[in-house]
């Protein structure tokens, strides 16, 4: 069948057109095929079109982007259904991009005005998509530093022959960082050892209760404890160390 030749523009009843000239949201009424035949001020101001040229055209082709999602919306205003709202970007008249939560129903036979048959609106939500993506990349360029940072670290870490552990106080597992595999001996492939592992496979035994000594004083009260030990590698060689603790 052919398509329905576009209705005139829709002079809005004085009831109709305050009620959504007032609204915020741009809102436009659709006739049988998604055509605009007429948009409230909010619509005109913020997408930049004039009503004379909006009328007439698809609401989905005027403001939508080229993508899957709204020519399945440009499908269903034109089976006058409606939708629920989705976040969508859409299109200035200028071909800007904008963000909004965009929705349609359709209006009941009591509701219907002329042609009019579907009501959109658009909640346009630039501003705070900008500020989200504003902040996103804050987040990530302090990411950045910090990882940026922690590779530095390392560097100075590894440079000094420094070994650097770290254990949550509900894993049994130690984290070590590559100097405390070469200082220990210990295989790589093995990762870091349980807190009884350190104690009774890697510590002399005669620095063992010292070592439990210690390990009970830091998970008590004590915010930070320093020693020395002695430690035997997997090769036999004794070596001192001096081991510091903090809880965080």
């Amino acid at each position: 069948a052919p398509t329905p030749p576009p209705q005139p523009a829709l002079a809005a009843p004085p009831a109709w057109g305050t009620l959504l000239d007032a609204a915020s949201d741009l809102l436009a009424l659709l006739d049988s095929q998604g055509r605009i035949v007429w948009a409230n001020a909010s619509f005109l101001r913020a997408s930049g079109h004039a009503l004379v040229d909006a009328v007439g055209q698809e609401a989905a082709t005027l403001l939508g982007t080229p993508d899957e999602a709204w020519r399945a919306l440009a499908h269903k205003l034109r089976l006058n259904t409606g939708f629920e709202p989705l976040d969508l970007p859409w299109r200035h008249r200028t071909g800007q991009a904008r963000f909004g939560r965009v929705a349609a129903r359709a209006l009941s036979e009591g509701e219907r005005l002329g042609a009019a048959c579907v009501l959109l609106s658009v909640q346009d939500t630039t501003s705070a998509w900008n500020s989200y993506a504003l902040n996103r990349d804050e987040q990530m360029e302090k990411l950045r530093e910090a990882s940026e940072l922690a590779k530095r670290l390392a560097i100075a870490v590894n440079a000094a022959g420094v070994g650097v552990w770290s254990r949550h106080p509900n894993d049994e597992r130690t984290t070590w960082n590559e100097q405390m595999f070469h200082i220990t001996g210990r295989p790589m492939h093995l990762g870091g050892p349980t807190r009884d592992e350190w104690i009774y496979q890697i510590v002399h035994p005669d620095d063992r209760s010292a070592m439990l000594q210690a390990r009970a004083d830091i998970s008590q009260e004590t915010m930070a404890v320093e020693h020395e030990c002695r430690i035997v590698r997997p090769d036999g060689e004794v070596r001192w160390i001096v081991n510091r603790a903090r809880r965080e």
